[in-house]
This record gives C-alpha cells, structure tokens and sequence, in this order.
C-alpha cells in the first residue's frame, strides 16, 4: 500500500483557510438586480398607500362621518332596511272645550225702524241723534192741512147722513100710523082691501129706507174715522221708549209712501242689553244650543274677550251664494261696556265641555302604516285580522284607515291608534269623543294616560325622546 504524503494535506487545508471565498461573477450580478427592483416596488407601495389616505381624508372633509356614539342601538329602530322609527306623543289626561267660531254684529235686544204711511211734506222734527225717547212722544210733523181738509168734510158727510136718517125714521112713524088706520076701517068694511094693502107697502118701504139711511151713516162715520186718524198719523210719535240710533229727514222734505214706507227714525229700545246676530254653519248647527256659554271680542276694546250667551237659534236657514248658515243671538250685558250697534264681532261659542277626559293627538287617530310594512315586519302578529288598510304613513292627511259610524251629538265614533310593541306597530280600536281640532277625547278603549301613541315615522337614526 503506497504512503500518503502529509506535507500535501497540510498545505490544503491550510490553504483554504486563508484564502476567503467569493461569489461567482453571475451570482453577484443577479443579486444586485434584485435589490434594484425591491427599491422600485417600495416607493411604489409607499406612493399607493399615500392616495389611498388623501382619497378617505377628503372624502371624510366633504360628507362628513358619523361617530360611532351616535349610533341607534338595535331596540331603538325598527327591522327595516332604511331604518325607520316610529314617532309617538303621550296620551294625556285633561280638559277640552270644543268651541265653534262665527261672525256676527252687534245688535240692540230691540231695533225699531219709524216710518210714515202717509205722503207729504215734513212739517218739523222735534229729536236729533243720540235724543232719548218716551214711548207717544212727538218726534216730527207732516203738513197735514189735506188730511185736515179732509176730516172736516168727514164730518158734514156724517151730520148729513144722520139727518137723511132721521128723515126716514119721520116718514116710518107716519107710515105706520096710516097702516093702523087703514086696518081699522077695513074691519069696519070701511076701505078696501087696496088701500090696506098699499098702506103695509108703504110702511114696509120707510123701514127699509132708515136700514138703507142706517148703513150710509156707519160707512160715513167710518171715513171720519179714518180722517181723524190721517190727521193723527200727520204727528209721528216714537212706539217704544229708547234712544235715536239714525235720522233720516229734515225740515221741508218731501215724503212719498206710495210704493214702500221711507224709514224717517230709526230707534233703539235699549244699549245696556244688547245682542250678538251670528251665522252659524250647516256643519256645526245640530251642536249649537241654547243656554250655551259664549265668548266674543270686539276690535274697540282691543280683543278683550267678552261673555256672552246663546240665546236662540233661528229654524230657518239663510242661503247666500250657495253657503247655508243659521242665525244665532247671543245676549250679553252691555251696561259697562258701552259698545255701539253695529260693531264687528268674533264669538266663540262652547258646544261642548270634557273635563278629566283621555286625550290623544289627532294626528294618531289619522296614522296609517306604510304599504311595505307587513313585509318589512313592522306590524305585530294578528294586525291583518283586525282588518287593516295600510297605505303611505301620514300624520298630516284627513284620511282615516278604518270607516267610522257617523256621529251625532253626544256620540262617539270608532277609531284606530298605532302603539309600538317591541318595535312593531300594534293596532288599538278606540271610540272617539269630542275634538277640539288639535286633540281628541277617547271615551272608550283600553288607552290610559302615559302611553305613547304613533304619529308619524322618521328616518331619523336619533333617539327619539
């Protein structure tokens, strides 16, 4: 077997500890284009990183974000996509006055329009406006020489039928007389037969002339009669004892009462009581009574309220333009107050009173549901078999969901309120009272004061209070 040599293998070894080892010209080449690219791809990530923060952060300076406390917790908001609330108000226990409003004038109790049957010339007037009266008083004067004139030919037409009258009475004695006789001597056989019945002619004849004379006399004293009253017609005279609201003639004027009566006075019987003339509409005419209390303000006392009270309302409509209304008097005292005829009044009359009633919002008696609400699930189990119309929510339309029975007086009339029942819209029927256009009396039905009743619905993602 041949022998190593051992000064060889030192030296080896000794020589690849010395000398340090170094990458092949390739290798190093490629590494270096390695790192060239990984620089390239960092300044690139750096650059989309950077737009990426830029595009949120003017994104965020333009529409602006919600902080994470103002989120709606999950019980608040109902299970719709769009995150609809409900929207409720507090059934409340309180007082309603139902009240309907008219306009009218102030009248007196009694209004009194003189005038003249007679025709002719104003002779004097005795009274100025504002002039207190008595009832009989001599307010003005007609010339009345014609009517004068006229009585005294009255007269001598009566004196001369009285004398025409007696004349015949005369001749009735006489005829008598002669019929007596005549009777006599035909008893006696003495006259004819003739001359007997001639003579009961005759005596038939005068008695029917006085009858005749008679009633020529009553219809003479019947036109003096009339004259004298002509004559007293000529002095106007006030009927009632009041005051002088209007005078409409002077001295020297001409009156023509042929055709309609002219109003020469117009009189007022008393200002401390007076009246309020209304027009009530068809609408509110079967709750209108009398004894009803009022109250009414006037622009002269600055719209301070006034009482009043109902003191009739008339049958009979009045139709103006197609508009149909009914007259009401309401009575008040005027004695401190000193308002005048004609003023403008604004009378609120109280038709109805509820004290300590349950009151809801008229605006949820007239929420209904949207149409997608049953899809959505924001109606309780059950709520189809109660009959409900659903259609878009609204708490500001006239419309009701459900037909209610017609009401009169003193009646209620069926209705639906919406409450929420775990973020769902649960139906109650209810039966309505009195409203006074803002809130509404529940005579009967299972609401108590405290609950919330549904009104409307938002999209609002705040917490309702």
């Amino acid at each position: 077997m041949p022998q190593k040599n051992p000064t060889f293998l030192i030296t080896a070894a000794q020589s690849r500890a010395i000398v340090p080892y170094s990458d092949a010209p390739e290798v190093k080449q490629e590494r270096q284009k390695r790192s060239f690219w990984f620089g390239i791809d960092q300044v690139i990530n750096t650059l989309v990183m950077m737009a990426v923060v830029g595009v949120f952060a003017g994104y965020s300076v333009l529409v602006g974000t919600t902080p994470i406390s103002e989120a709606p917790p999950a019980s608040d908001t109902l299970a719709s996509p769009a995150a609809s609330r409900f929207v409720t108000a507090p059934v409340t226990k309180g007082d309603l006055l139902v009240r309907v409003s008219a306009t009218g004038t102030v009248e007196p109790v009694r209004l009194v329009d003189v005038s003249t049957e007679l025709s002719g010339t104003i002779k004097a007037v005795h009274v100025e406006n504002n002039d207190i009266v008595k009832a009989g008083q001599v307010i003005a004067e007609l010339d009345s020489e014609t009517q004068t004139i006229e009585f005294r030919r009255a007269e001598a037409q009566v004196a001369a039928a009285k004398a025409r009258v007696k004349e015949a009475e005369a001749a009735t004695v006489a005829a008598s007389k002669e019929l007596a006789r005549k009777k006599t001597l035909a008893a006696r056989d003495l006259a004819p037969a003739r001359d007997l019945d001639n003579a009961s002619a005759s005596s038939q004849q005068t008695r029917a002339t006085v009858d005749a004379l008679s009633a020529d006399l009553k219809a003479a004293e019947a036109n003096l009669a009339i004259a004298r009253t002509n004559v007293q017609k000529g002095r106007i005279v006030s009927p009632i004892d009041g005051i002088v609201l209007r005078r409409n003639i002077e001295p020297g004027q001409t009156v023509a009462a042929t055709l309609q009566s002219p109003v020469l006075f117009r009189l007022a019987q008393d200002l401390d009581r007076m009246q309020i003339r209304v027009d009530i509409d068809e609408a509110d005419a079967l709750t209108v009574r009398a004894g009803q209390p009022a109250s009414f303000t006037v622009q002269a006392l600055r719209d301070r309220p006034l009482e009043a009270r109902v003191e009739k309302l008339h049958v009979g409509a009045e139709v103006v333009q197609g508009v149909v209304t009914y007259k009401a008097i309401l009575s008040f005292d005027n004695s401190g107050l000193g308002l005048r005829p004609g003023m403008t009044a604004m009378a609120d009359i109280v038709v109805e009173n509820v004290r300590g009633g349950v009151l809801v919002p008229n605006a949820a008696l007239r929420f209904s549901p949207p149409a997608d609400a049953e899809t959505e699930g924001m109606l309780t189990a059950g709520s189809r078999l109660l009959g409900v119309s659903v259609g878009e929510a609204s708490a500001s339309n006239d419309r009701t969901r459900a037909p209610s029975e017609a009401r009169g007086p003193g009646q209620g009339n069926r209705q639906r309120v919406w409450v929420a029942d775990r973020g769902k819209a649960k139906p109650i029927e209810v039966e309505a009272g009195a409203s006074d256009g803002s809130m509404t009396e529940i005579v009967r039905g299972p609401l108590k004061p405290g609950q919330r009743v549904i009104v409307d619905l938002t999209t609002d993602s705040r917490v309702q209070p």
